[in-house]
């Protein structure tokens, strides 16, 4: 989706990237952190011609930026702030509806968009589409700004610092909404951050920059695993590089890291039903329960957009011999099951009766590593 080849950024006689290299995949996530003047924020504004390159190439869909008009570049990249940029003297609705109506939309097309949008983040359409920003508190204008940059259903959002300006409660709220719906959206997401716990809460992969470099590009898992080098290791923190993989005393039960699942499959739906349900965006692994929501087995979405039968049952489909876990058990347990041999990409949590209770998943571990109030169970 985006894919940088060489770039190299001269500002006069100060070199503010070497060489960089790397690709963000379609539907990813990638945070760009670093100390401050790492050029992180230049790579990002990169992407949709704010700065011009120096030499090497970006494409985005294997097509040269270079190639593209600015302006017509820019109305199909989502862009947010740290500083929100909502325009004062117009209401929330217009806001929202700028960029769409650039392009040319019709106005009851861009209306239904702004209330859908405005519902996505929940906030009421009737109570929040006439006010103007200076009526919201910084948490819901940033909302705003998010959503906006979303309107014109651009494939590539553009996040600098987004939340970094707002108190720690809601820039929690808004890491948790923001997560919640690339789950739905899966847009294709460059986010820069100067905040670790962040980029490991929410990124699929991060690049860790520094002097104009990137040190590691790698999923957040394996960053606190295998940090490259010192600089990655003071960066990332002995303390949080503790908590993620062998800090004594540190016992967390499985309930407090699972989620819950985005899918969920019957065992008596045929492969055609289950296509139906999951749409677009589709989980690696799937629960499948009975009626009485018993879990009897898991199955991969590859199997089912691989099998041409639409008219068999997912319990055909399904394997029954697989890990699960109980609610009370320890989180730490859980992850060697993802990590270790025969590793799975998501355990079903059931009760004691074997009814699904949530999953647990790579990404739900780190998510609650990086939480501002740890759980510890004695």
């Amino acid at each position: 989706m985006i894919r940088f080849e060489n770039v190299r950024k001269e500002f006069g006689e100060h070199v503010a990237l070497h060489n960089i290299n790397f690709e963000v995949k379609e539907g990813e996530l990638v945070c760009l952190i670093g100390p401050s003047g790492c050029g992180k924020t230049t790579c990002l504004k990169m992407i949709n011609r704010l700065i011009e390159l120096t030499s090497g190439s970006i494409h985005m869909n294997e097509k040269d930026i270079a190639e593209h008009d600015p302006v017509e570049l820019r109305r199909n990249v989502g862009y947010v702030i740290q500083q929100i940029g909502l325009f004062p003297h117009l209401s929330i609705a217009k806001n929202i509806a700028l960029v769409p109506k650039l392009k040319g939309w019709k106005a009851d097309r861009y209306k239904k968009r702004t209330d859908e949008l405005l519902q996505m983040v929940g906030l009421d359409p009737d109570t929040y589409r006439d006010r103007f920003p200076s009526e919201l508190s910084g948490g819901q204008q940033q909302r705003i700004g998010v959503i906006r940059a979303l309107a014109a259903e651009p494939p590539i959002v553009l996040m600098d610092e987004p939340f970094s300006a707002l108190d720690p409660i809601s820039r929690e709220q808004l890491q948790e909404e923001m997560m919640r719906l690339q789950e739905e959206i899966k847009k294709t997401i460059v986010f820069v951050t100067h905040d670790m716990d962040e980029a490991l809460k929410i990124a699929d992969r991060i690049a860790i920059m520094v002097d104009g470099h990137i040190i590691q590009f790698d999923t957040p898992h394996n960053i606190l695993k295998n940090p490259k080098d010192a600089f990655v290791r003071d960066f990332i923190g002995e303390k949080r590089l503790g908590e993620a993989i062998d800090e004594e005393g540190f016992e967390r039960q499985v309930n407090h890291v699972m989620s819950q699942p985005k899918k969920v499959l019957q065992s008596d739906y045929t492969v055609s039903q289950a296509r139906d349900l999951l749409g677009d965006t589709t989980p690696s692994l799937l629960p499948v329960v009975n009626k009485d929501n018993e879990l009897e087995g898991l199955v991969s979405s590859t199997e089912l957009y691989i099998h041409l039968e639409d008219d068999q049952l997912v319990a055909s489909l399904m394997v029954t011999d697989f890990t699960r876990l109980g609610p009370e058990e320890n989180w730490k347990q859980a992850l060697k099951h993802l990590l270790g041999e025969g590793a799975q990409a998501m355990l079903p949590v059931v009760t004691s009766e074997n009814k699904l209770h949530g999953v647990v998943t790579e990404k739900t571990i780190l998510r609650c590593l990086t939480a501002k109030e740890k759980i510890v169970v004695k």
